[in-house]
């Protein structure tokens, strides 16, 4: 079956936001192929925990790897999506949730993100590829004087 992000019969709002399922999807099944697989060629990549910028397909693929080494593996669950549409572009934001097990122990790690999509048309129909990801972990509240 294909992905929710190919189906042509949602509106496109509607097959942005099943592209940043299928992107929760593939991450939870551990599979660095998979989720590299909705990034165009061309994407950019800032990762949760990377301290550099991925700019190559084979560059995204091994953080995803990287990811996915711990043992075991780390899951994410979706919080808030907001996905707006620019034509053939859309832009999802919103936040997620990363798990850890750590010696048997839960560590959960709010963090931020904003998926930009471009709508691509190829043989197997129309499919929004992720052409920039940018996610970072929620700071710490600011003190008192600062959150005005």
């Amino acid at each position: 079956m294909p992905p929710s992000s190919m189906l042509t019969s949602s509106s496109p709002s509607n097959a942005v936001t099943a592209a940043v399922q299928d992107w929760i999807s593939a991450f939870n099944e551990h599979d660095a192929a998979k989720v590299s697989g909705l990034y165009a060629a061309e994407a950019v990549l800032w990762g949760t925990m990377s301290a550099e910028i991925m700019t190559s397909a084979d560059a995204v693929r091994a953080y995803f790897e990287r990811t996915f080494h711990f043992n075991p593996p780390p899951s994410v669950s979706l919080g808030l999506n907001l996905v707006r549409v620019f034509g053939n572009t859309a832009v999802a934001s919103g936040d997620y949730t990363l798990e850890f097990l750590i010696a048997g122990q839960s560590h959960l790690m709010p963090a931020r993100f904003s998926f930009t999509y471009r709508l691509n048309t190829g043989e197997s129909g129309e499919k929004w590829l992720i052409v920039d990801h940018h996610s970072s972990l929620v700071p710490a509240a600011p003190p008192p004087v600062l959150a005005a």
